[in-house]
């Protein structure tokens, strides 16, 4: 997972520790056309900053089977999951 803030420079992640779990069972397969959506808590990986827009990409998987994803949003309040707001395609 990589953020980038409008600047274009990687964001260094919060000093904390946090449990990444799987939600669902692996290996997931999916359809044709289907997606797969997963939440991601930002706040609890990074200090986000008010009024900042960032860039997201993120590998998911393993070597057998990786998918890949990227977004843009912007942080409008104070860190926090009601204070993300998703710009862009799709959102």
């Amino acid at each position: 997972m990589t953020l980038r803030a409008e600047d274009g420079l990687a964001v260094e992640p919060a000093d904390i520790a946090t449990l990444a779990d799987h939600i669902v069972g692996l290996p997931v397969e999916l359809e044709p056309g289907a997606e797969l959506r997963i939440s991601i808590p930002l706040h609890e990986f990074y200090e986000l900053k008010r009024n900042v827009d960032y860039s997201l990409a993120l590998t998911y998987g393993d070597v057998g089977a990786r998918v890949s994803a990227a977004t843009q949003f912007r942080c409008s309040a104070p860190a926090g999951p009601a204070g993300l707001r998703r710009d862009g395609p799709g959102a």
